[in-house]
């Protein structure tokens, strides 16, 4: 299984965009999380399809879209071509299984992910549909959010099914993940960290930020998983 870490664009400096890119590739960033809302799913607006020509299709990263939208079949047209992984929210008003279809007929991962609060069991239905979950750890719309310890166990219980159903299924945390939080998440399944205001856009060090988490993560490479309580304020 590969453990990789994302970069969450919403916290990135667009001024300095493509330096920030740089730096992040070099702390071992593989992937590039963007969130789109609309503003009714998420209580927030995030992002436009104008952010695919700002990347470009040369950034050496794997570009996930995370599309928080009520009705995502209506914009899939949008974001399929800039994307190489396409989520939708399995609490979304829309036609789950054309939708996915759609995603793997295009060449594209598909995915789902889940609100902090969904139960495991809304997605086991799907896992041989897709290719990647990702479970929300803070409520969703904004950044720098309070980690939620109830995904954790959403982590492990979509882990179990997985090693039934689809073994190869990437599941990837999102939302406060930190030094303190990794380790918790490792052990529970996910391999797969989306890295935000709480532990890699902190100062100006990126690759060094980078670097830390994925030395984290190289921990359950080498050996166990790394057990830990839940960090101080998270129940």
């Amino acid at each position: 299984m590969n453990f990789e870490l994302a970069a969450s664009l919403m916290c990135a400096d667009f001024s300095r965009l493509h330096e920030q890119l740089s730096q992040l590739r070099a702390g071992g960033v593989t992937r590039l999380h963007l969130d789109f809302a609309d503003g009714h799913f998420a209580p927030n607006l995030l992002l436009g399809t104008e952010v695919f020509a700002v990347i470009g299709r040369d950034s050496g990263l794997t570009i996930e879209s995370h599309l928080m939208l009520q009705d995502p079949s209506a914009f899939l047209h949008l974001f399929i071509p800039g994307s190489d992984v396409v989520i939708l929210h399995v609490e979304s008003q829309t036609d789950l299984p054309a939708a996915l279809d759609a995603i793997r007929r295009a060449g594209k991962v598909a995915g789902l992910a889940l609100r902090p609060e969904t139960p495991s069991r809304a997605v086991v239905p799907y896992l041989r549909m897709i290719g990647h979950v990702l479970v929300l750890c803070v409520r969703p719309g904004f950044a720098g959010g309070e980690f939620l310890p109830g995904p954790v166990d959403t982590i492990r219980e979509l882990r179990q099914a997985a090693n039934r159903e689809n073994p190869s299924l990437d599941i990837q945390a999102d939302g406060a993940i930190s030094a303190q939080t990794v380790p918790i998440l490792l052990e529970a399944g996910a391999n797969v960290f989306v890295g935000g205001s709480s532990g890699l856009f902190v100062g100006d060090d990126l690759t060094g930020r980078a670097q830390a988490l994925r030395r984290i993560m190289n921990l359950r490479l080498s050996g166990p998983a790394h057990q830990s309580s839940l960090p101080p304020g998270a129940g």
